[in-house]
């Protein structure tokens, strides 16, 4: 049960830094993305979607006590690692393009 545990709160601070990203309008534009089940052009939607998954995993562990489906958990984490990543990298790359200054410069 520790390791469901362990695995959650990975999960939860991935989950927490989408939904900022998902409020700020990080994901906008941010497509495709290839995912664990192949390439999404929306990754608004699939960040959303992914979130509704980590929330239902949460509630059958509530309700069981169990992980779900064997392997669920990993995979809900690998596609919030690749969106998460991709938000960070895409943020690296705005902060790179301006300068000091903050006065953002041409590509």
């Amino acid at each position: 049960m520790i390791d469901v545990f362990s695995k959650m709160l990975d999960v939860d601070a991935l989950a927490a830094e989408l939904r900022a990203e998902l409020l700020a309008g990080g994901l906008t534009g941010l497509g495709p993305i290839p995912l664990g089940t192949g390439n999404f052009p929306d990754v608004e939607l699939v960040g959303n979607i992914l979130l509704a998954d980590l929330d239902h995993l949460h509630h059958l562990l509530e309700l069981t006590g169990n992980e779900a489906v064997p392997g669920r958990w990993a995979r809900v984490t690998e596609d919030l690692h690749i969106l998460v990543d991709a938000c960070r990298a895409r943020r690296d790359r705005r902060r790179r393009r301006r300068g000091a200054d903050g006065v953002r410069r041409p590509t």
